[in-house]
């Protein structure tokens, strides 16, 4: 039924809502709001959440515990480059017979991001078979894309990097930028060491 009215509880811990079929309800905050993982499984999965409430009460957890945030976020955003013969297997399973090769092919491809960009023009411009073409064309497009989980996950990620604050974190963010210097998350970590230069003097 439509809501009429809204009033909130002197403790602002509940609200109850009014309805046109004379209906009232009583609604507990308490019950409704999620609980923030402190586990990096659970965290790192928040940080790759579209929604963005948990998204940003993941940041504000890792900025929290910096020693944590820099030992999580490091594996995720500072991989170790990968090979030629690892872009090109993944390439070449996006046409796998089964689907959990193609969707681990194309999970490794999405998490590489801008550093397999041209690999992935290259194999897109060759004439592939037309399962790999259609799902090269889909990570092409989606390298700056902000909703993607890999760029919500660099994005969140260095945040709380650069709300942690500490030493570690500034050179984690520096590495980052030094080592993906073309790239978005590249140049968002240069940003950040800026920042976090800047607000130290």
């Amino acid at each position: 039924a439509k809501i009429l009215s809204v009033a909130f509880s002197p403790d602002g811990r509940r609200v109850v809502s009014g309805s046109v079929d004379g209906t009232a309800l009583v609604w507990d905050f308490a019950t409704l709001t999620k609980a923030v993982p402190k586990d990096a499984d659970g965290l790192l999965a928040e940080l790759r959440n579209r929604d963005a409430i948990a998204g940003y009460d993941a940041v504000l957890e890792l900025a929290a515990r910096p020693a944590d945030a820099v030992k999580w976020l490091q594996p995720e955003l500072l991989r170790p480059k990968p090979t030629d013969a690892d872009v090109a297997g993944w390439i070449r399973d996006l046409s796998a017979a089964d689907e959990a090769t193609r969707k681990a092919a194309a999970q490794a491809l999405e998490r590489e991001g801008r550093g397999v960009e041209k690999a992935m023009l290259a194999a897109h411009g060759s004439n592939p078979p037309e399962p790999t073409r259609i799902a090269l064309s889909l990570l092409t497009s989606q390298l700056d894309d902000a909703r993607v989980p890999r760029r919500l996950l660099e994005s969140r990620g260095m945040e709380a990097l650069e709300r942690c604050g500490s030493a570690d974190a500034r050179k984690l963010l520096a590495a980052i930028a030094a080592a993906y210097p073309d790239s978005l998350a590249g140049r968002d970590a240069a940003t950040a060491v800026q920042r976090m230069d800047a607000a130290a003097k």
